[in-house]
């Protein structure tokens, strides 16, 4: 954790990029890391059946898995922000239709609703398809944050998904320290794996590591999380 990190957004979502404010030409930024601002990126850890797994942009539960899993076995023409695109639409038409997941869910101790469309607990401010679910997320506070999203709130997703989403999603958003699942396989990512189903019931645990990563944050001119 002594090594900084510097990051080259030349992925489709660049989430982590985003969330710092990495973008514009890549050639300038690898000129200017020498001069780079240093920021602090905390790391998450996920215990469960499978053992004990790390994180960056986080873990959670519902339409965001779904997505994921809808997505991997296709074979995409689109690329760059047609991708990402793509991606929102078929999330919008993944939650008109999507039965609420029942899991039980506590944040420090205190219990969640247990019906919900979609569970994130994040580290950073983007997630899924680039999309600002907590603006103004601090990537390095030693906190996760938890976004939530209840069936009620179904028909305000959808619409704040149909263009490009802009401002505060129509979320509960909390923050904690420790989240505490009783998960009976439910589709649950954590960053990019998928932990085995299993059966019965098990507990799965997530909190943060007590070393932070560094972040170099170059100062150059563009757009967050796009390669120019």
């Amino acid at each position: 954790r002594d090594v900084p990190v510097a990051i080259l957004p030349l992925g489709t979502a660049n989430n982590i990029a985003s969330s710092f404010g990495i973008g514009g030409p890549i050639a300038e930024l690898a000129v200017r890391l020498h001069t780079a601002e240093r920021r602090k990126l905390d790391i998450g850890q996920a215990k469960g059946p499978w053992g004990q797994s790390l994180f960056v942009e986080g873990a959670g539960l519902g339409a965001l898995v779904r997505l994921a899993d809808s997505f991997s076995g296709r074979d995409h023409k689109n690329k760059g922000k047609a991708r990402l695109d793509a991606a929102r639409l078929s999330l919008r038409k993944l939650l008109k239709e999507m039965e609420p997941d029942r899991v039980e869910v506590q944040l420090d101790g205190r219990p969640l609703p247990t019906r919900h469309l979609m569970v994130e607990v994040l580290n950073i401010a983007y997630g899924g398809p680039r999309l600002l679910f907590a603006p103004d997320v601090d990537p390095g506070d030693g906190q996760l944050d938890v976004l939530l999203l209840e069936s009620e709130r179904r028909k305000d997703m959808r619409q704040w998904l149909k263009e490009e989403p802009v401002g505060r999603p129509p979320m509960t958003q909390l923050r904690g320290r420790k989240i505490s699942i009783v998960w009976d396989g439910t589709p649950l990512h954590v960053d990019d794996d998928r932990p085995s189903k299993i059966k019965g019931l098990a507990a799965v645990e997530l909190e943060l590591t007590p070393e932070a990563a560094t972040i170099l944050v170059p100062a150059v001119d563009g757009q967050p999380g796009v390669a120019e």
